[in-house]
């Protein structure tokens, strides 16, 4: 693995900043010797935030300090313990800050490279444009009907990740979903699920996040 196989660019809200943390403990797993490189890269991008991501960064930065401790055993099982560890330590962050889950640790990359924002061309939809895409299609129902499952889980696979950061924050801070569901939802769309009749909790969820969509203004 090159060196530049961790670039984080620039984080785009404090959740992003936790997640980048975690992905950083996974690039350490998979090749040890990034460390050094992994960590000056951490130091720099926090050394150019604001808040409220400076101080998210500055636990974060705590965290780090602990596992690269322990990450520097020559042995992987307890890198991978550690970066677990880390993980944890950076989802109760979250929880503090009334944010959204991160991914599992399992779904997390090994490797990262990302620009500034402003430099990177943005693949999916916004989320202003899945809630008008939600309303066109709810205008198709019949009265007192509702979006179903099936095409809420179509329409959040379509939304860009950064407008699906903000979904799920909007989403919590409005009481629709808990963190568990929230979990739910962020799987669902990040392995591709197909649904099935065994999911009737995760459909009864996306419908009400498509309610929620119809019903989302800018």
């Amino acid at each position: 693995m090159s060196e530049v196989s961790f670039q984080p660019g620039r984080p785009s809200d404090s959740l992003d900043v936790l997640r980048i943390y975690a992905i950083a403990s996974r690039v350490v797993c998979a090749e040890p010797t990034s460390m050094e490189t992994v960590t000056q890269s951490l130091a720099n991008m926090a050394s150019h935030l604001v808040p409220p991501e400076s101080l998210a960064a500055v636990d974060c930065q705590d965290l780090w300090r602990v596992f690269a401790r322990v990450a520097s055993h020559p042995k992987p099982f307890l890198r991978q313990e550690a970066s677990k560890a880390l993980y944890r330590d950076l989802d109760s962050i979250g929880q503090r800050l009334h944010l959204a889950p991160l991914p599992p640790w399992s779904q997390l990359p090994q490797e990262f490279s990302r620009s500034d924002p402003e430099d990177t061309q943005v693949e999916g939809l916004s989320l202003d444009a899945v809630s008008e895409e939600a309303r066109r299609l709810h205008q198709g129902l019949g009265a007192g009907e509702s979006l179903g499952g099936e095409q809420v889980l179509g329409l959040l696979e379509r939304l860009h990740d950064a407008d699906m950061t903000q979904l799920l924050g909007f989403l919590q801070s409005s009481g629709r979903v808990n963190r568990g569901e929230l979990s739910m939802l962020e799987r669902a769309r990040a392995t591709g699920h197909k649904l099935s009749s065994e999911d009737e909790i995760l459909i009864e969820v996306l419908e009400r996040v498509g309610v929620w969509l119809v019903q989302h203004t800018s």
